[in-house]
């Protein structure tokens, strides 16, 4: 059943009673708040709550969120674009690097080092941050 409002206070109307297991007319004893009342089938005395689903209410047209790759994506051009004259050396897990240095991934392309921490560096891809080993 889809009703949009509630009915009046003593009206009956038809809804699936869980004891019957069937369709039966059940009563409206009362209403508990603008989208719920007490009603009691009129067969088996069975009392329940009768719910209507509310109005949703439009928040205007979905705006979608960026994920973290178009983030990155945008913060790793930005960083091109800044530093697009810098040389860039070869990645090799044999290298040490420091932060902010550019340099070659065969897999993953241009990179930016953020963060270094012992033998692992925080790199921003194109496609996101990475974590690399390098030599310490």
């Amino acid at each position: 059943m889809d009703m949009k409002t509630l009915p009046e206070v003593a009206k009956s109307f038809t809804q699936h009673c869980t004891k019957c297991d069937a369709e039966k007319y059940h009563r409206v004893l009362s209403h508990v708040d603008e989208f719920k009342a007490k009603v009691q089938c009129e067969i088996c005395g069975k009392k329940s709550t009768f719910s209507i689903k509310p109005k949703k209410v439009s928040k205007g047209p979905r705006v979608p969120k960026k994920t973290k790759a178009q983030i990155a994506g945008g913060e790793w051009r930005a960083q091109m674009d800044k530093r697009a004259t810098d040389k860039s050396r070869a990645y090799s897990i044999k290298e040490k690097f420091n932060s902010n240095e550019k340099f070659d991934h065969p897999k993953f392309g241009v990179g930016f080092v953020l963060a270094v921490s012992g033998n692992r560096i925080t790199v921003l891809f194109e496609e996101g941050e990475k974590t690399l080993i390098h030599a310490s």
